[in-house]
């Protein structure tokens, strides 16, 4: 499998590079060729960053990344369980680096490689690491399901001091699967190459060893000390007659290419064999996440195709051009001269083109514009936003920020088919990748109930859910539903705010519970910022039925049978008016569904829910602060009844057509109230409008009076220091002068 890797990893590399910033062209290239503008315009490793960061946000945006029910638990305390049990998990990985870190790196390597693994290296941890697909061997033909994969090798590295402290620093807790007579060769040739100590070895001094390793703990595992390689070899297990003997076990063996001097016989090469089963699953040890561009089924892990190796060809195309156009306008920026005679050549020193004056020497001849090479600048653009623009389709899938090119301004029903078009593609890919995430969160889910596990983030969860009063037969991961969040937009923003802003446009449509997701949601679309949108818009302020709710849930009852009602003195009229009309829209949509044309029934009631809801209106508008709301509830109202008219002439002609007539005292009645209800409402707006002239009129009064009392009061200020002016002039005009030394 490692020699076959070897073929595999420089198509890798030259992704790698590329996208990290190599230029097109190899210095040797460049200078063959005289090239001389040479260089990456990163347009590449931009996308990759963008469609990296349209993952991140789609997996790690709201802070929450799983939610988990127990749907056998007793109905009363179910949503509660469900609701502490996620909490807790996710207040633990949310506060952990590593897990934040080994997401990144997945998502780095499914945009690089179409493949980002997490690895479990121990039984408990519910936190994995990254590891990338250069270190994973599997064989070829491996299916993405991993369905008929018995082995796989991972590569990983300890230095001196880790090896030590797994095996012989152990002491009676080393785990009796390693080899130690190979740990210590390995520990022996490193501490040689590494350290004075020489004159000590494992088979003389053991004792001496270690100490040498206690004492010198830090620089065994300092950057200084060499880093030894092994393969943790996994392989499955089924022919043994005990079940509990079956599954995957682990072997770990010295990478040959490591420590060359030890590699002489195979059997020493394996430093630790298992003697029981690792994992029960490959689930439990590794997960994958796949973004494969691959068009040939049956999907093979060694034919993914990733978003680099899609795009490449065009980035790389590209990024020539633009070095090439580059370098033209270089070229366009030199000043050409002809000479007659190359004896002439040396008079380009005497050439002056600076100051005021500027001097050609006799036998030097520029070369216009017009005799100059020119290039095609249409053609040019024309290529340019070609690539653009395939670039941008090759990779639609996995994030929309790429320009086509054209500079076109869309028209909003264009912005619309665009977004329209994007969901379609980013649900189809991240459909993929929150159905794989969901085994990885079954995994960790798993390890979070571990009985008498030792990872600390697992002995916290477990404390915390019995704090909260949860039996232990509920901290059972195969009794929970898992479910990965999935945020608006899927990831992109502009598609977030645009979905989120339609929802809020169609606010009234939901019951309160969804209205405050929707609400959260919109402001998390708009400020980008979890704990902003958790503090505006908190998820757990949901709406409760309160006791103006439910009296109008129960009064609409009453309404539709055409009872006449009062409202009720102190209750919350804003609370009776959205519940009306919400339960009047939706039985209006049930009118509509069920023939559009309802019975006079009906039409009697929905104008008696109309009439009521009236009576609120009139109640809110006598607050002249309310002109905006009561005009949202008569718009509303008017809108409704529309619809109930439509009804009652649909019924009228459907009679007429059958040949029967409708009651004219039913007809005179309906037609009466709806008069009564239009002038009502109108009535209800002139009165508020009536309300706001009188307000103004008194303001304004207010304002002419105080403008007539300053008037008045700067008036009597400045007659009193005026005389107060005056009088002080007199009396220092009534003092004897002094005489001055003339007049003496």
């Amino acid at each position: 499998m490692k020699n076959v890797e070897i073929q595999r990893a420089p198509q890798r590399a030259l992704l790698n590079q590329f996208f990290n910033g190599d230029p097109p062209w190899t210095e040797k290239e460049a200078e063959d060729n005289g090239i001389l503008i040479n260089f990456n315009d990163k347009q590449g490793a931009t996308l990759l960053h963008q469609s990296r960061n349209q993952l991140e946000n789609a997996f790690s945006k709201t802070g929450t990344f799983w939610t988990f029910r127990v749907p056998d638990a007793p109905a009363d305390i179910q949503d509660d369980i469900g609701e502490k049990i996620t909490r807790h998990i996710n207040k633990i990985m949310r506060d952990d680096p590593a897990w934040y870190y080994t997401q990144d790196c997945v998502w780095g390597g499914v945009v690089l490689h179409g493949v980002g693994a997490k690895m479990w290296w121990d039984g408990y941890a519910p936190v994995p690491s990254f590891t990338g697909i250069q270190d994973i061997l599997l064989s070829t033909d491996t299916d993405l399901t991993m369905e008929n994969c018995l082995y796989i090798a991972v590569r990983r590295g300890m230095r001196p001091g880790t090896l030590f402290k797994k095996t012989i620093g152990a002491g009676e807790n080393a785990n009796p699967g390693w080899d130690m007579e190979m740990v210590r060769k390995i520990l022996k040739e490193l501490k040689g190459k590494n350290t004075g100590y020489s004159n000590y070895d494992w088979s003389n001094q053991p004792e001496k060893m270690v100490e040498i390793y206690k004492q010198n703990r830090c620089y065994f595992d300092a950057d200084t000390a060499p880093m030894v390689w092994f393969w943790d070899f996994y392989h499955y297990e089924e022919e043994y007659k005990d079940p509990n003997r079956r599954g995957w076990y682990r072997k770990i063996l010295l990478d040959n290419d490591s420590v060359p001097s030890l590699v002489n016989d195979d059997k020493k090469n394996f430093v630790f064999s298992g003697k029981r089963p690792f994992a029960n699953k490959l689930s439990e040890i590794i997960h994958f996440q796949f973004g494969d561009g691959n068009n040939v089924p049956p999907f093979k892990y060694h034919s993914i195709r990733s978003l680099a190796w899609l795009i490449y060809d065009l980035v790389w195309t590209m990024n020539r051009l633009n070095c090439q156009f580059t370098q033209h306008v270089f070229e366009q920026l030199m000043l050409l001269f002809r000479v007659q005679d190359p004896s002439d050549r040396d008079r380009l020193q005497q050439l002056v083109l600076q100051g005021i004056v500027g001097l050609i020497p006799e036998g030097l001849q520029m070369v216009t514009a017009d005799e100059r090479y020119q290039v095609d600048n249409g053609l040019i653009s024309s290529a340019l936003s070609n690539f653009k623009q395939r670039i941008g389709e090759s990779s639609s899938q996995y994030t929309q920020n790429v320009d086509t090119g054209t500079q076109k301004e869309r028209t909003k029903y264009e912005v619309q088919a665009v977004v329209s078009q994007s969901s379609a593609l980013m649900a189809s890919m991240l459909g993929r990748a929150y159905r794989q995430e969901h085994f990885a969160a079954v995994e960790i889910a798993r390890r979070f109930t571990i009985k008498n596990s030792p990872d600390f983030r697992v002995k916290k969860f477990l404390q915390l859910c019995r704090e909260d009063g949860i039996e232990d037969k509920w901290l059972n991961s195969d009794r929970w539903d898992v479910e990965v969040e999935q945020v608006l937009g899927s990831g992109n923003r502009m598609m977030e705010l645009a979905e989120s802003t339609e929802l809020m446009n169609r606010l009234n449509d939901f019951d309160p519970q969804a209205q405050q997701v929707i609400k959260h949601d919109w402001v998390l679309g708009i400020t980008n910022n979890p704990k902003k949108a958790n503090r505006l818009a908190p998820l757990k302020a949901l709406p409760q039925v309160t006791d103006a709710i439910h009296d109008a849930e129960l009064s609409f009852g009453s309404l539709m049978l055409g009872v006449q009602m009062n409202p009720k003195e102190g209750i919350n009229h804003y609370e009776q008016v959205d519940t009306l009309l919400k339960m009047m829209q939706q039985r209006i949509q049930v009118i509509k569904m069920t023939g559009n044309v309802g019975t006079p029934q009906d039409i009697i009631g929905l104008q008696s829910v109309a009439q009521y809801i009236a009576k609120h209106i009139q109640i809110i508008a006598q607050n002249p602060k309310n002109k905006e709301k009561v005009k949202i509830y008569t718009d509303a109202l008017s809108k409704m009844m529309n619809e109930v008219r439509a009804f009652a002439q649909r019924q009228a002609e459907e009679a007429k057509q059958n040949g029967k007539h409708m009651d004219p005292e039913v007809i005179a009645k309906i037609q009466g109230e709806m008069a009564s209800l239009s002038v009502k409402l109108k009535g209800v707006e002139a009165k508020q409008q009536q309300q706001l002239r009188h307000k103004e009129a008194k303001f304004q009064q207010q304002v002419r009076q105080g403008a007539m009392q300053t008037a008045s009061q700067i008036r009597n200020e400045t007659g009193k220091a005026l005389a107060e002016t005056a009088i002080s002039g007199m009396r220092e005009a009534s003092k004897p002068k002094p005489k001055s030394p003339i007049d003496e």
